[in-house]
């Protein structure tokens, strides 16, 4: 209820907020799709046909001091041979920014989602799912960050996020993650900033029947830098070390396990490339390491995520995008929170999409998705492990903005 409150109060605000140029944008997508394995299982693999409809209306405003993004979607998806995908899901948003002054910006942002289906493709997001039952999962982000500039060249950003994760399932846990970032940047030159800071997480897992409650603690400074290669590329790193503890409550399911403890180091760290080929070429690379909640299966986790993206223009109407990416989670620590032991996960995925605007309101798509996720050895997350392969048709209209102040 709090989570739901939150989104509402934010989004009141917003409506009640002055503004010159808002507009409300309708869409409505219409989409078919082959899966060769609909059930995202390794034995018994059923492939369907999909019948997706994804209805979203936004209010935006791009004009003044304050700026807004708010929409509401409600997918449908419905699986013609099989019941793995008869449900609606729901994604609403919220974006916000303030520019205060010259020198302090303030910019939110919430993101809620509800999925009620054994399985879900409609946000493209890596994550460790169950395919072996119906599901009711609810996410919800928040995230809040000012930025105030103290010189020309010498300014602070810090960033603060809350994440809450529940499901139906009784394989996973409940939980929620606090993270604050705060840090300092200057720029050196005119291609080059140097920053650091520090950055701290909070986790907490509640007991399910095969996993104890656990809460595990990062904090950790961290230094970065920044290269403007020439006028199309950028690289930047950030990374540092980072103490993780967790610690795991009494089990009361079978079997029973006392509270214990763990701590170690890790290294912590992203690094990106961009490199804009031409105005119709764009093409990106980066890796990131930090802490993962691995959707409330076996504690926390570390992940490693690995991603490279291309987009081209083909023509004035013809958009191709091209998107790989590695993910890997493994548990943050050697405690032991599940029954089904630690978490060892890898997933690789693909995927390209070929985008025709057949007139100014009606745009055609042909995509494709290739996904393989498995566990090393007996590990806690090998009931997700699967292969697929996912080709959809779709249509998307979008009516003109309506001007509504």
């Amino acid at each position: 209820m709090a989570i739901r409150s939150t989104a509402w109060v934010a989004i009141a605000l917003l409506w009640s907020a002055p503004a010159w140029a808002a507009d409300v944008r309708l869409s409505l997508g219409a989409e078919g799709e082959y899966d060769s394995n609909v059930y995202n299982r390794e034995t018994k693999i059923r492939d369907d046909f999909v019948i997706i409809g994804v209805p979203d209306i936004t209010l935006l405003e791009t004009e003044g001091k304050f700026t807004y993004d708010v929409g509401y979607s409600f997918p449908y998806q419905h699986s013609i041979t099989t019941d793995a995908l008869r449900d609606f899901n729901h994604v609403a948003r919220v974006g916000a920014d303030y520019h205060l002054s010259d020198r302090t910006q303030f910019a939110f942002s919430d993101r809620f989602s509800y999925q009620q289906a054994l399985s879900s493709n409609f946000d493209n997001t890596p994550t460790i799912g169950d395919n072996n039952r119906n599901q009711e999962i609810l996410r919800n982000r928040v995230e809040g960050s000012m930025k105030y500039r103290f010189t020309p060249r010498l300014s602070n950003e810090t960033t603060l996020g809350q994440e809450i994760f529940t499901t139906t399932q009784d394989d996973r846990s409940d939980n929620q993650s606090y993270e604050v970032t705060s840090g300092l940047d200057y720029l050196l030159t005119e291609r080059q900033t140097l920053g650091g800071g520090l950055q701290s997480g909070f986790q907490h897992f509640a007991e399910s029947e095969q996993e104890a409650e656990s809460r595990s603690i990062f904090v950790g400074p961290f230094l970065s830098w920044s290269y403007r290669i020439d006028e199309q590329s950028q690289f930047r790193i950030a990374a540092g070390p980072t103490y993780i503890h967790s610690k795991r409550e009494p089990f009361t399911g079978p079997p029973q396990a006392p509270s214990d403890s763990d701590d170690r180091i890790a290294g912590f760290g992203v690094i990106s490339i961009d490199r804009r080929w031409s105005p119709t070429m764009v093409s990106g690379a980066s890796y990131q390491r930090r802490q993962d909640t691995a959707s409330g299966v076996a504690g926390s986790a570390i992940l490693d995520a690995l991603g490279l993206t291309h987009s081209w223009t083909l023509a004035e109407r013809w958009t191709l995008a091209v998107r790989g990416d590695w993910t890997k989670r493994k548990s943050s620590t050697n405690l032991q929170v599940s029954t089904d032991g630690d978490l060892d996960t890898q997933r690789w995925g693909g995927g390209t999409v070929l985008s025709y605007r057949i007139t100014r309101n009606l745009t055609g798509s042909v995509r494709y998705q290739y996904s393989n996720q498995n566990s090393n050895g007996d590990t806690a997350g090998r009931f997700s492990d699967f292969e697929g392969h996912v080709a959809t048709l779709g249509l998307n209209y979008a009516l003109d903005p309506i001007e509504v102040w």
